[in-house]
């Protein structure tokens, strides 16, 4: 596997100088929130509250199989796709018991060009890189998306649905790929999907349903 080396030095100035983050370490609480989900070895992020988490669609298999998924601290939770939408490479994913863990929230809003954003890629492989979104356009296998973003992540194979996340700990995106992985498809209109599942209580994800 190619090295990878952080790429924070210019933006922890920016980092500590935010009061309001100044007693979080937002790799870790990111760190925490990452899920790895099997067999193929992707990432995902717990977010909204306990019990659901988001990856990339093209990790999940086709058909209602169930899904394993493991926590930060190692454990293994069954889980379900609840919501999916393969043009847009996105699967809301719900836990069969909620994760002892604090989750990301999901930004409303699309990231600007030229923003910084956290990513800490893949459990097994976590790096601490400040990255920035270069443009937001089309990609082609994204089909669904008109503002993919293009960013200056480096990744790597498995970092596929690894969270994009701003500095007010948003998740505003997922990996999608691309050339080392610079892709990555918006969440900001996964929202409203994810408070309805939660107003309503598990088991009541619609397996191939898209999030709206």
């Amino acid at each position: 596997m190619r090295k990878r080396t952080a790429t924070l030095g210019w933006g922890l100035a920016l980092w500590a100088a935010a009061p309001a983050f100044a007693a979080v370490d937002p790799f870790e609480r990111i760190r925490q929130a990452t899920v790895g989900v099997g067999p193929d070895d992707c990432a995902g992020a717990v977010v909204g509250d306990p019990q659901h988490a988001l990856t990339a669609a093209h990790c999940v298999a086709e058909g209602p199989s169930p899904l394993s998924l493991t926590l930060h601290d190692g454990r293994k939770v069954r889980a379900a796709v609840a919501s999916i939408d393969r043009g847009r490479d996105i699967a809301i994913i719900e836990l069969e018991t909620p994760a002892s863990v604090e989750p990301l929230e999901v930004a409303n809003r699309l990231p600007q060009v030229g923003e910084e954003l956290y990513f800490s890629g893949r459990l097994d492989r976590s790096v601490e890189q400040l990255v920035k979104v270069e443009r937001l356009g089309r990609c082609p296998s994204l089909p669904s998306v008109p503002r993919a973003l293009f960013t200056t992540v480096d990744g790597a194979p498995g970092d596929s649905g690894a969270p994009l996340v701003d500095h007010r700990l948003r998740v505003v995106g997922l990996v999608h790929g691309g050339a080392a992985c610079h892709i990555a498809t918006p969440t900001h209109e996964v929202g409203a999907m994810l408070a309805r599942l939660e107003r309503e209580g598990p088991g009541v994800g619609g397996a191939g349903a898209p999030p709206k």
